[in-house]
């Protein structure tokens, strides 16, 4: 159970990684075509869930990290 775990997680972290990673660079070309990008979000339930998975993102690339670090 437990290995199926960590690759479901494994499966999240790369997958949160590549959206995460594409949408930087959406916002790095948007800044290069029009000199500025402006983000706005009216719906602050939206809002939230955004900052949610924006820390589980984080919380996942971190673990990945000192599991990296470890040699796991």
């Amino acid at each position: 159970m437990n290995l199926m775990w960590d690759k479901i997680k494994e499966l999240y972290a790369d997958g949160f990684l590549i959206a995460t990673t594409g949408w930087l660079l959406l916002h790095l070309i948007l800044i290069e075509l029009y000199g500025v990008v402006r983000i706005t979000e009216p719906n602050k339930w939206i809002l939230w869930i955004e900052i949610v998975f924006a820390i589980m993102i984080l919380l996942l690339a971190i673990e990945r990290l000192i599991r990296d670090i470890r040699g796991n």
